[in-house]
């Protein structure tokens, strides 16, 4: 994105966590400010929980309680914690027990190591700092990094799943802050990402296309690029 503003040029790149983009923007770009797109940041932490997740359910006998507990919630443990249902109530098989979805997800903090829940509250604290970045909340996700870079500074192979996707972070950490900071928060390529999902898609369904005049034509059809909508025309 450029913007011009008393006679300057300001750039700002919307990038994904790649080392090596990031250094020859550097390169190319050295006065422009870098930001990582907040899908991926949360992305990544995101999968790491659920595969921690994943991991701490196959530790326990398939047909028990706390495998089924994992197993059919797993979506509850990677909402939000403040948007989880604390009132509603209703009767969950696998427990033979009518609770809702906030105990749920506390009986399998109870039942997880410590790593896990970590993780858990880490990713967590994300999903606050993205939805309300407030100067606070971003400095106790900056100060909560340096403390795993701090933690493994001897060797990161010992560091959890979660641990990991931190360390990323704080790799490339004025990046995902200025990334977090409210002036930044509307800036994605979430816009950019839906197109290429499409596009994707239309090779899939076709099993790819010989003529690429042809896939042109069937992507300004699917996207209703080239198309008058203002035109009374219409077609049986």
């Amino acid at each position: 994105m450029i913007k011009r503003s008393n006679c300057h040029i300001h750039i700002s790149m919307i990038v994904w966590l790649i080392k090596a983009q990031c250094k020859y923007i550097k390169k190319l770009f050295p006065n422009a400010k870098i930001i990582i797109d907040r899908f991926h940041i949360v992305q990544m932490l995101n999968r790491a929980v659920n595969s921690m997740r994943t991991d701490l359910m196959n530790r326990f006998d398939h047909n028990s309680k706390n495998y089924k507990l994992f197993k059919r919630n797993w979506k509850l443990f990677l909402k939000r914690y403040d948007d989880l249902n604390c009132t509603y109530q209703f009767y969950e098989r696998s427990q033979r027990e009518w609770v809702t979805a906030e105990q749920l997800v506390n009986q399998g903090l109870q039942l997880a190591d410590q790593d896990f829940r970590k993780a858990y509250w880490d990713y967590q604290r994300l999903l606050e700092v993205i939805d309300d970045p407030t100067p606070s909340k971003i400095k106790i996700f900056k100060q909560c990094l340096t403390e795993v870079n701090q933690k493994y500074s001897g060797s990161r192979s010992e560091a959890s799943k979660a641990d990991k996707a931190l360390l990323t972070l704080y790799d490339n950490l004025i990046p995902v802050i200025t990334a977090l900071e409210p002036q930044y928060c509307h800036y994605t390529n979430g816009p950019l990402e839906g197109i290429n999902r499409k596009i994707k898609q239309i090779q899939r369904t076709a099993y790819g296309y010989r003529n690429f005049e042809h896939l042109k034509a069937r992507i300004y059809l699917q996207t209703y690029l080239g198309k008058d909508t203002r035109s009374s025309v219409k077609t049986a």
